[in-house]
């Protein structure tokens, strides 16, 4: 199996449901009469039907459907519209015929881009397929087309394909073609029957998510999509209760983050249940190098890295040198990686918070990156080391102090990374602790609120006010946070002694 093989199977596995919005949708399999713009719903569900997805085709004849055919492409997986899409009402557009468009802009794709562009407000950051599947000819005319109206809309896009490619990529996981319809079951370039039009979506839905990471995500969505039965299984209403009973004595903050984690244990047991905890194995390895042309430039070497044996010797075989940091220096040339690439990977698998919406609001407790904020002052890093049980339960009239331990801007040697990738170093020393109040809101824990009308900031306020507060800049997952705060503790038992500078000197 190839990598580009494996990759289908995920999508296969992912892909559930396609929605069709065409107005020239017909039951009948009479062929007598059938032009290039009309579409078999039936023969088009049989299709999709033999590879286990749901199809649902829609036939708008009034504007309001086309409304909420917007709304409903946006639940669909994949999305294959029609460009000539003719109303019963119209609102004052000139019926067309079944001729090809003028070379000037006509009215003929304006429901199609009405839709796209709502898909794009609604679900920029998505990962969606959207399919214009015509009877036109001009494919990358109507591309060009499309892409011009998304400008004007201003929606950037994410690459600028070539002029008469028919492809638009407006995000790294959104992607729009535009195809021709073929009513033949003879090949035609540019043009995709009924039979091969499931090959074609599964092809460029895995071109979408190709990668070792994003094929795994997607898998495990998959996976927690294919089981949610048995997640909500764990959560029967018997249960309410004793949620409740227990919401009432720790306070509503505390049991809902508590819920939140254990929802988040219960994907991670079916992701375990289902093997995949290794999604990486030697195999998958192999089918990656063989797939990176450019990207790996000795793939044997590569792939001796992935045999059996100590990992330490065959680096050191690899790349001719025992000493640790240019070993890896080497390592990460030899596959290309940047260093911004690196410092992404490294928050990934340190940062908590990785994805934020609005009205997300952070809580101070152990793990908490801030920033001082003070007028004059460029502003100072400090990392919370209040254990959580000790930052919760607060009330708006009794502060309470957070510990925080100092970060410092670092060129090398450092411990962790923000999000606009400066690197912040630990401050170990005793000495470097710092201690703040804050009270409680909603009698419960420290949060988070925005100031000087920027949103896009989040800021804790001291109890005692004056100008300093600061900022919310990320959270640590736990374990990282707790290997601080035992890594200082064990400073902090260190014993000092005076003794003979010979021995202490020799000793080392």
């Amino acid at each position: 199996m190839t990598y580009q093989e494996h990759s289908k199977n995920v999508a296969n596995e992912f892909i559930q449901s396609i929605a069709f919005i065409d107005d020239r949708a017909y039951q009948s399999s009479d062929t007598s009469n059938r032009d290039l713009h009309d579409f078999d719903a039936q023969a088009i569900s049989l299709a999709f039907a033999k590879h286990e997805k749901l199809c649902a085709v829609y036939q708008p004849a009034k504007k309001e459907d086309i409304d909420s055919f917007s709304k409903l492409a946006q639940k669909a997986d994949v999305t294959v519209i029609d460009w000539q899409i003719n109303l019963s009402e119209p609102l004052g557009i000139n019926s067309q015929s079944n001729e090809e468009d003028d070379e000037t802009d006509d009215e003929r794709g304006q429901y199609t881009k009405q839709i796209i562009v709502e898909l794009l407000k609604n679900n920029r950051n998505g990962l969606k397929l959207i399919v214009v599947y015509t009877g036109e000819t001009d494919l990358a005319g109507i591309t060009e087309n499309i892409r011009k109206d998304l400008k004007t809309s201003e929606i950037s896009l994410d690459s600028e394909e070539s002029e008469g490619t028919c492809t638009i990529t407006a995000s790294p996981y959104f992607k729009i073609l535009v195809i021709g319809k073929n009513n033949s079951a003879e090949a035609t370039e540019g043009k995709v029957n009924y039979k091969d039009l499931p090959d074609f979506i599964l092809t460029e839905f895995a071109k979408l998510t190709a990668g070792l990471l994003s094929n795994f995500a997607l898998q495990s969505l998959a996976k927690i999509r294919q089981n949610f039965y048995q997640i909500l299984a764990l959560f029967p209403a018997e249960l309410d209760k004793a949620y409740l009973a227990n919401q009432s004595l720790l306070g509503i903050e505390d049991t809902n983050e508590q819920l939140i984690e254990v929802l988040g244990d219960t994907f991670i047991s079916i992701l375990r249940a289902n093997r995949l905890q290794n999604p990486l194995d030697k195999n998958r390895a192999f089918q990656w190098i063989e797939s990176q042309d450019s990207l790996c430039t000795d793939k044997a070497k590569a792939k001796a890295l992935y045999e059996p044996g100590c990992i330490k010797k065959k680096l050191e075989v690899a790349f001719h040198d025992s000493k640790v940091k240019e070993r890896n220096a080497k390592l990460m040339g030899f596959f290309n990686v940047s260093e911004d690439e690196n410092k992404k990977l490294a928050q990934l698998f340190h940062h908590k918070n990785l994805i934020v919406f609005d009205g997300h609001t952070p809580i101070l407790s152990l793990g908490t990156v801030v920033k001082s904020i003070k007028e004059g002052d460029e502003g100072l890093y400090y990392v919370c080391i209040q254990q959580r049980c000790d930052s919760v339960r607060l009330t708006s009239d009794e502060p309470r102090r957070f510990l925080f331990l100092s970060l410092k801007k670092a060129e090398s040697g450092w411990d962790l990374i923000t999000q606009d990738g400066t690197n912040l170093k630990i401050d170990k020393k005793t000495y470097g602790i710092r201690t703040v109040k804050f009270t409680g809101a909603g009698e419960v824990i420290a949060q988070c609120d925005s100031a000087g009308g920027d949103s896009s900031k989040l800021y804790f306020t001291p109890f005692y006010g004056g100008d300093e507060k600061f900022e919310f800049i990320f959270e640590l997952k736990d374990l990282y946070a707790q290997r601080i705060v035992s890594e200082y503790s064990a400073n902090l038992t260190r014993v000092g002694l005076d003794e003979s500078e010979w021995m202490r000197i020799h000793s080392k």
